[in-house]
């Protein structure tokens, strides 16, 4: 089954911003402590996501023609890209 890359990422940063946004939640509520919120915070941008964001900025779909990654969409076949 072919990787959708672009999809992996969507997922990846919807994973990441529901976890911000569980720590924000516990830092306003008190539940956890600046420092750990910050903590947390930097660690999903720093590690999560810089890596991530890092190899597609420069490299879009990882560097696969679309269709081959989506072999389902009908308007990539179609334009062959």
């Amino acid at each position: 089954m072919p990787r959708s890359f672009i999809d992996e990422t969507i997922q990846y940063l919807r994973k990441s911003a529901d976890k911000i946004q569980q720590d924000w939640d516990k830092f306003q509520k008190g539940e956890i402590s600046k420092e750990q919120f910050e903590q947390e915070y930097h660690h999903v941008l720093a590690d999560w996501l810089s890596e991530l964001v890092e190899g597609e900025k420069h490299v879009p779909n990882n560097g696969c023609k679309y269709l081959d990654t989506n072999p389902e969409c009908k308007n990539f076949v179609e334009q062959q890209i």
